[in-house]
């Protein structure tokens, strides 16, 4: 089997839709902010339930858009439909002697998941988190490649959809974890730049193994309209079709 990767839908529709499991590298607060306000925006209308975990000043920025938009987040609150934690204050009750204690955080992060999945029988569920963004940020990519599996294990044992978060800068174009461990744990890709996502796709293994276009999309009127993409993250026979 060859690793490839193609063009979906637009990046904000599929944000709207759901998906298995998105990595988001980001250059810019606006387009971070904007991706998490969407991903929560479709569960917290569906009567589904959102669950945030990031730094303070990300939550408050999402938030702020949410009641923009007139979501009653206080009424999902009240009903345990929208969690948010601080990043810096969950991950210790996971974390032992600077690694990722997988039972643990499968324990602590699982009865979050369930409690929210048993009070919304057939609703969506959703996450967003930077905390893989904080290890690899801190120079502990392992650690983080560690956390993507256990919330990969927590996704296959129920019906939660992820968004994650990892930012780049001109050092790390494709954020602060190895980009083809990013490829390895997610099931679809959402860049900032084209033009990153074009050269990502000429590295070695992860070479196209079909027909892929990038697309250009914008975000809400009034922020700044980076040129995203969204790529789905898929496999072929090595002979292709």
């Amino acid at each position: 089997m060859t690793q490839g990767l193609a063009i979906e839908r637009p990046w904000s529709s599929m944000l709207r839709e759901g998906a298995n499991h998105v990595v988001q590298v980001y250059r810019s607060s606006p387009f971070l902010h904007e991706a998490v306000a969407l991903w929560a925006e479709q569960a917290v209308e569906d009567g589904g339930g959102v669950i945030l975990i990031g730094s303070a000043a990300n939550l408050v920025a999402v938030r702020t858009r949410l009641e923009h938009r007139g979501l009653p987040l206080r009424e999902a609150e009240r009903e345990g439909r929208f969690v948010a934690l601080d990043a810096e204050h969950f991950m210790p009750l996971f974390m032992v002697n600077g690694r990722v204690d997988v039972e643990t955080f499968d324990r602590v992060a699982g009865a979050i998941v369930d409690r929210m999945a048993r009070a919304l029988p057939g609703r969506p569920l959703r996450a967003w988190g930077e905390m893989v963004n904080l290890l690899a940020s801190r120079g502990n990519p392992e650690e983080a490649h560690v956390l993507e599996g256990a919330w990969n294990r927590l996704i296959d044992r129920s019906r939660l959809q992820l968004l994650c978060s990892y930012q780049a800068d001109a050092r790390d174009p494709y954020g602060s974890a190895p980009f083809r461990r990013l490829l390895e744990t997610h099931s679809h890709l959402l860049q900032e730049s084209n033009e990153s996502v074009t050269e990502a796709l000429r590295l070695g293994p992860f070479a196209p193994a079909f027909w892929m276009a990038l697309g250009h999309a914008s975000v809400a009127a009034g922020l700044p309209e980076p040129g995203a993409a969204l790529v789905k993250v898929g496999s072929s026979d090595d002979g292709g079709s």
